[in-house]
C-alpha cells in the first residue's frame, strides 16, 4: 500500500509540528521548575535544576535537528539512522551528567539537578497529551 504525496505532505508537516512542540515543552517545564526550585530551594537549587534540565534538552534539541535535516534533506528517514542519532543523543545525555556531576559537584544541589532532568524526560508525556 503506497501513501499518497499530499498524505505524506501532511505526515511530515504535523511530524515538524510534534518535534517543535516537545522542544518547546521542554524548554517551558524546564523554567518552570528551575524557578520553582530556586524560589522555594534557594539559588544553588534552582542553578542545580536548571543544569540537570540542560543535559537532556541539549541532546533532545540536537536529535530533533538533525530528524528536521533529515526530513527536509531527503523527505525520507532512514531507521538506523534514527537509531543512532538516538543513540547519540543518550551517550551525549550521560557524558554531560558526568562532566556537569564532576565539574560543579561542590555548588550542584543533586536533588534538584536530578528534577530537572525528571521534568524535562516527562515533557515527552505534556507533548503526547497536546498532540
Amino acid at each position: 500500500m503506497q501513501i499518497s504525496e499530499a498524505d505524506q505532505r501532511m505526515i511530515k508537516k504535523r511530524s515538524i509540528h510534534q518535534l517543535r512542540t516537545l522542544v518547546i515543552a521542554q524548554c517551558l517545564l524546564l523554567l518552570v521548575a528551575s524557578l520553582f526550585c530556586g524560589i522555594f530551594f534557594g539559588l544553588n537549587a534552582g542553578l542545580s535544576a536548571l543544569a540537570g534540565g540542560i543535559t537532556c534538552l541539549i541532546p533532545t534539541c540536537l536529535f530533533v535537528a538533525h530528524l528536521l535535516l533529515k526530513m527536509q534533506l531527503k523527505n525520507q528517514l532512514n531507521v538506523f539512522g534514527i537509531f543512532f542519532s538516538e543513540a547519540g543523543k543518550i551517550m551525549l545525555t550521560l557524558i554531560m551528567m558526568a562532566l556537569m556531576i564532576k565539574y560543579a559537584r561542590d555548588v550542584l544541589v543533586f536533588p534538584a539537578f536530578v528534577f530537572g532532568i525528571i521534568v524535562v524526560l516527562k515533557a515527552y508525556l505534556l507533548a503526547l497529551l497536546k498532540a
